[in-house]
């Protein structure tokens, strides 16, 4: 096969990793995975923390086959909306950042999930352009997958709005470990820059009362 294109896709995914392993083996030598993924940072999951590879590496040695319940209460307790939409433009003025829901609903809805077999659909998964490129990089490198960023497309490019653009390339392995860690190295400072920023745009826009205090 030479293409799989997932749109808003791998963040729905309850197992992530045992999703690009089957993806990477429907594609041959040079396929490529396509995919549109929203960017936190101007979506509903604005006040969450990218997600890392412990957190995926968890999931897929438990071998889940539905989102926690866990996951399901901090995707609505947390989730985010600006002038009353859950995802915006980069660069959208944004007079007071609001919690969608209350925290009596959330833990509702928590309750109600416990033991439940049926699947419920959310938000699982959390990235940045640089946290989903950290991810991709460190899982090749341990060997879990044969998938490597060919190329990403960000608001930063004028390319794509509350999302970012990414390509993913089966590919033979082999790189000197030191190009490993310096790609690291670089892609972890990204993440923590970005996250940085983001916390110090978050306080001007909060609500004078939740900036002090409790």
């Amino acid at each position: 096969m030479d293409y799989v294109i997932g749109s808003h896709t791998v963040e729905h995914m309850v197992d992530l990793l045992g999703f690009f392993k089957s993806v990477a083996a429907l594609l041959r030598t040079g396929g490529v995975l396509a995919l549109a993924v929203p960017d936190l940072r101007y979506t509903f999951d604005f006040f969450r923390n990218p997600s890392t590879i412990g957190q995926v590496l968890a999931v897929h040695r438990r071998g889940d086959r539905r989102h926690a319940s866990e996951t399901l209460f901090e995707t609505i307790s947390h989730s985010t909306n600006v002038k009353g939409v859950g995802c915006w433009m980069p660069g959208t003025y944004m007079p007071e950042i609001n919690l969608a829901s209350t925290l009596e609903h959330a833990w509702k809805c928590y309750q109600d999930d416990l033991g439940r077999e049926k699947y419920i659909d959310c938000h699982a998964w959390y990235f940045t352009p640089s946290s989903f490129q950290l991810l991709v990089h460190e899982l090749y490198h341990l060997g879990q997958i044969d998938l490597r960023v060919k190329h990403v497309s960000t608001a930063a490019d004028h390319n794509t709005g509350s999302e970012f653009l990414v390509q993913l390339e089966k590919v033979e392995r082999g790189e000197p470990a030191v190009l490993v860690e310096d790609r690291r190295v670089a892609l972890v400072r990204l993440v923590e820059d970005r996250r940085g920023r983001g916390e110090r745009h978050v306080r001007r826009h909060l609500p004078v009362r939740w900036r002090e205090g409790g």
